[in-house]
This record gives C-alpha cells, sequence and structure tokens, in this order.
C-alpha cells in the first residue's frame, strides 16, 4: 500500500530515520530510500520537516513503512522546468545543476563558498579560463607557459623563465634585474 504523509520529525543519528504524518496516523522512525547505498556509492540527502513524501507500506503494515520519494508542493515548488536540466537546490540558494543539451555543470554558491581539497587539480578549457574576483590569493608559485599580461592596475613582482625579476607598479614596468 501506498500513503501519502509529511515528515515531521528528523533523526540524523545512526541509524538515521524520520517520524512521518500521514492522515491521522504518525509513523514510528522510518527510514527513506538514498539513490545509492552500496559499496559503490552512498548518497546522503536527509528528508527535511514539511517535506511531503510517499510511503510504502509492505502488506499495508504501516510499522515497515519506507519513504519511496517526495514530490513538490506550494511551500517549495520544483526547482527547475526543463527536461534538459538535473537540478538540486539548497536552502542558502546554492544550486548544483547539469544542463546535458549543453553539457554545462554549474555550481552557484549562495551564501557560502566553495571548497575543493585533493592531491592535484587540473583545469582543462580549449577556449579560455576567466577569473573574475576582486582578489586571487595563491600560496606558493604560479607559472606560465605562454604569455603574461597585466592591465593597467598591475603591481608586483614577477620571474621569468630565465630567472630575470620583474617589478611592474601600476601597469608599468619599474625595474628589471
Amino acid at each position: 500500500m501506498l500513503r501519502w504523509g509529511t515528515v515531521i520529525a528528523v533523526r540524523t543519528t545512526a541509524p538515521a530515520r524520520v517520524r512521518v504524518q500521514t492522515g491521522e496516523i504518525q509513523t514510528d522512525w522510518i527510514a527513506w530510500l538514498e539513490r545509492r547505498a552500496g559499496p559503490n556509492g552512498r548518497t546522503w540527502h536527509a528528508p527535511g520537516k514539511g517535506e511531503q513524501v510517499l510511503l510504502a507500506c509492505p502488506d499495508g503494515d504501516i510499522s515497515q513503512a519506507v519513504i519511496i520519494g517526495s514530490t513538490s508542493q506550494d511551500a517549495y515548488p520544483q526547482p527547475a522546468s526543463s527536461e534538459d536540466v538535473d537540478r538540486t537546490t539548497y536552502p542558502d540558494g546554492s544550486v548544483v545543476e547539469f544542463n546535458h543539451a549543453t553539457s554545462t555543470l554549474s555550481v552557484h554558491a549562495g551564501k557560502g563558498q566553495v571548497i575543493v581539497n585533493c592531491q592535484q587539480a587540473e583545469v582543462h578549457a580549449s577556449a579560455a579560463v576567466v577569473l573574475d574576483s576582486p582578489t586571487v590569493h595563491a600560496t606558493g608559485s604560479v607559472m606560465a607557459d605562454g604569455n603574461v599580461s597585466a592591465g593597467t592596475g598591475a603591481t608586483g613582482t614577477f620571474t621569468t623563465g630565465t630567472g630575470q625579476v620583474v617589478s611592474v607598479e601600476r601597469g608599468s614596468v619599474t625595474n628589471i634585474y
């Protein structure tokens, strides 16, 4: 049997469970389905209070219920309206989206930041990499195999591949040694 309900409590400690109000019935702590939960990958996306969910109740027994999905509602409308887009929207406005028609992956950190921790990161772009930020901070060496241009406000010291040190102040070379 299938029943609609609304999440009324969430417990995230193991084993994670939720309670659901369905009609006049409140469930005990029950599980929800995840996209993956095995050796080849695990996902975590806990339901939230107020989320409208669909319960599967084996043999009609609500004590065995499991949440098999959720649905959009007026309070929490669908985050996209294109069949080409897979999108996850978070409470702070952050969005992770993949548009398979344009092969574009977008990450928008609402009020937060994007942190990548890894041993080595590479960006390969056939046209350009654009950094649009008031400040770009690098700890360690920055190397370029090609031309480096600086705008009229650029200030700093650069070392060429042959070991020459070039000083630039407000876009003009002030010293080469």
